[in-house]
């Protein structure tokens, strides 16, 4: 698979787009870096809390349709709906996240976790000489 939409299909996503966050490992801790989107109070996600402390404990991207049906969704804003969150991994380390939020229910396809998955592999080999 390629790493680019479509242009009308990257259009779409974008309106569907809320807030982009990348969250840094810090021991235990996700640690809000850069971000693009609505402001978060959630600068501090212990690992196995909420969604983003989820997809670090299991090591994989978990994509949600309705924030409002996971028990553990920790609410960012009241607007949204439904959220993927990527691992940063080298190897089997997690080092970093991808949290994307939409309004939109169910915004998430399989193709965009695909994407984003190459994203954070992209992102990973940029960390080569930090992790090592």
């Amino acid at each position: 698979m390629g790493l680019f939409y479509s242009e009308s299909t990257f259009q779409s996503k974008l309106t569907a787009i809320q807030g982009v966050y990348i969250y840094l490992l810090e021991g235990e801790m996700l640690v809000l870096g850069p971000y693009r989107g609505r402001p978060t109070e959630h600068t501090r996600i212990p690992i196995g809390a909420g969604i983003c402390g989820r997809a670090a404990r299991v090591k994989q991207t978990v994509a949600v349709d309705d924030v409002n049906a996971d028990t553990e969704y920790i609410a960012c804003s009241l607007e949204t709906r439904s959220e993927i969150v990527v691992p940063i991994m080298r190897g089997e380390c997690v080092f970093g996240e991808i949290d994307i939020d939409s309004d939109v229910p169910a915004a998430f396809t399989e193709e965009d976790r695909k994407f984003l998955e190459e994203v954070a592999r992209l992102i990973a080999a940029k960390f080569t000489t930090r992790l090592t």
